[in-house]
């Protein structure tokens, strides 16, 4: 009978071969760079204007060291990149983390699951219960890098805001500054479920409220906002 006890542990040394430093034997080598040509080609395809912005030469060298550092965890190569930005934070230029961030925020919004969204109606039933929709995230961040998206030559300034970026039902990823005020609307809906809850814990004056209001509207019809 075949003992699988030797199947692990040859699958063991393998990974560990073909994950692990350059090896010297030639055929152990191939399978050594295919599997880094494919997480490199992965963080590339997630992080196209950070290899843009620094050159494909250094990304790739970048790339290499952050494979070493944090193996694939997951067979989804969809989820692998999540650290980038925390890998970069200290880093020369400084407003490559926030860069790495807003890019993976992008990719995840891309690929979250799918759900239905949110109706005026939903929101204000006074048992109605809401979150934010699955690809729906809120970043910090200290610079002003979603200009590079267009302008990819330019460098960015130094600009404290906070930025929610999700995906509408047609499927077109977006990104919208918000205010400390909304930032903080933003968050309570994910903390208490509940519109009527969050603006109890709010208490908006009423130069506030406009603000909220018109978030909400567009928060809603871009499919952002989901119901139970």
């Amino acid at each position: 009978m075949f003992d699988t006890r030797h199947l692990a542990r040859f699958q063991q040394a393998f990974l560990g071969v073909v994950t692990g430093p350059p090896p010297a034997d030639q055929a152990m080598r191939v399978h050594h760079d295919t599997w880094f040509f494919g997480l490199i080609e992965a963080l590339r395809g997630t992080y196209p204007v950070t290899e843009a912005m620094i050159s494909p030469d250094a990304f790739k060298a970048l790339c290499r060291d952050y494979i070493r550092k944090h193996p694939l965890g997951t067979p989804c190569l969809n989820a692998y990149g999540d650290s980038m930005a925390a890998f970069l934070r200290n880093r020369d230029p400084a407003w490559l983390a926030d860069l790495a961030a807003f890019e993976w925020a992008l990719s995840v919004a891309h690929h979250a699951d799918d759900a239905a969204p949110s109706r005026f109606e939903d929101l204000l039933a006074p048992d109605g219960v809401c979150a934010l929709h699955p690809s729906t995230q809120v970043l910090w961040l200290e610079y002003d890098v979603m200009q590079m998206h267009t302008a990819s030559d330019r460098m960015p300034a130094p600009l404290a805001q906070s930025i929610l970026v999700g995906r509408t039902p047609g499927d077109a990823v977006i990104w919208l500054p918000l205010s400390v005020l909304e930032a903080e609307f933003v968050a309570r809906i994910g903390l208490h479920g509940s519109l009527f809850a969050v603006l109890e814990h709010m208490m908006p004056d009423d130069k506030e409220m406009p603000i909220l209001q018109a978030l909400l509207a567009r928060l809603v019809q871009n499919g952002l906002l989901i119901s139970f």
